[in-house]
Formats: structure tokens, C-alpha cells, sequence
């Protein structure tokens, strides 16, 4: 084999190795090779997924338990939450009365004063009135309207709810006016409080209760 076949062979030849040693090589990706931006990838794509996640948590609502969890109607109808209302405040008077009860009556223009004077503190009322609900508890239009015209001449500004037959379960409606103090979550502030009661005893007992709680 002459001189010239031989070296157009062996040109051939590394020209082949060269070929095949390219073809393996990785090449970098613009921005990074390709391992690091498979990475980069697979982080931006976690992130994605814990913020929608993060986002799904908070956006589900909180889920309200015993006194919390009640619904109610106010005397014009209105669907009301009692969590809304006790979340308000850091202390509440639940003050369950009836439309017939005369002492019930007496002591709401009192009580009315008393959450004026002391609602920047902290302090709200709701009123649950006990009559004015069938026992299905279908609204009773006469007992409505006058639950409607002794909040109106009586000047209550505090919200008053109709009470249906699931809250009489936890507020006893058996002798009225009958009242409990609540914190902000719901939880009794020691025992209820049965009949009426003066300004004066019931200034005592809002301080004391403002002053159990933080």
C-alpha cells in the first residue's frame, strides 16, 4: 500500500473518532448546562405548588364550633352570624328576653347606656329575643312587630336577634330576662345571670369581665 492511500485512511480515521466524541459531549443550555436548569425547573415548579396551597389554607374559612357556629335572624329578617358578633368584641352580654317579660324591658334602656359607654372598651350586647319564633321556629308576624316597636321606643342600638329553638338548648329560655358573658371565642364567662338587674351591678360585673380578659 503506497504512502498516500495510507494517510487519506488514518485522515479518515481521526476524522471519525473526532465525529463521535462531539456527539457525546453535552452542550451547556443558555443560562447553565442542562442538569442545572432541570433543577431550576423543578424548584420554581415546587414553589408554584406551595404557594396555590398556601393560598387554598388561607382562603378556606375557619371552621366555627359550639356557640360560634350559631345563625339567626334579626327582627327584619336578616340572616345573621352570632360568631360575627362575639368576635367583635372582647367581652359580650347575651341578654335573652321576652317580648312579654316587663322586667326584661325595664333594664334594656340601662343596658343600652351601659354599651354606649363602654363599646370602644371592648364591650357589645346581642339580644336574643325568646317568643317571637314558632317551635319550628317560623316567625310569628304580631310577636315580630312587637319586638320591632319596643326595640324602636326603647332606643336599643345593639343588635337583637330572633332565638331559635337549637340556641335554647344552650340559653335558657325558662325564666327571661336571663344573660351570659362570653369572650371573644365563644367561651361562658362564669355562670348566667338570671333576672334583672340595676345599672350599678350591672357596670360592676361589665368591668369585672373586661378586666378577665386580655
Amino acid at each position: 500500500m503506497n504512502k498516500n492511500v495510507m494517510a487519506m485512511i488514518l485522515a479518515i480515521s481521526l476524522a471519525m473518532c473526532a465525529c463521535t466524541a462531539c456527539g457525546k459531549k453535552e452542550q451547556p443550555a443558555e443560562g447553565g448546562t442542562q442538569k442545572e436548569v432541570v433543577k431550576e425547573e423543578k424548584v420554581t415548579q415546587e414553589q408554584k405548588e406551595k404557594e396555590e396551597q398556601g393560598e387554598t389554607e388561607e382562603a378556606a374559612p375557619k371552621k366555627r364550633t359550639g356557640i360560634m357556629a350559631f345563625n339567626a335572624k334579626d327582627l327584619d329578617g336578616n340572616e345573621v352570624s352570632l360568631g360575627d358578633i362575639i368576635e367583635g368584641s372582647k367581652v359580650t352580654l347575651i341578654n335573652v328576653w321576652g317580648t312579654f317579660c316587663e322586667p326584661c324591658k325595664d333594664e334594656m334602656p340601662d343596658l343600652n347606656a351601659l354599651y354606649e359607654k363602654y363599646k370602644d372598651q371592648g364591650f357589645g350586647i346581642v339580644g336574643l329575643t325568646n317568643d317571637v319564633l314558632d317551635d319550628s321556629d317560623v316567625p310569628m308576624e304580631e310577636y315580630v312587630q312587637d319586638g320591632k316597636d319596643i326595640i324602636a321606643r326603647l332606643g336599643v342600638t345593639y343588635p337583637v336577634l330572633m332565638e331559635t329553638q337549637e340556641m335554647k338548648k344552650t340559653f335558657d329560655s325558662f325564666v327571661v330576662p336571663n344573660s351570659y358573658f362570653v369572650d371573644s371565642e365563644g367561651n361562658m364567662l362564669g355562670k348566667s345571670i338570671a333576672g334583672s338587674q340595676s345599672a350599678e351591678t350591672w357596670e360592676e360585673l361589665i368591668k369585672e369581665k373586661l378586666g378577665q380578659v386580655k
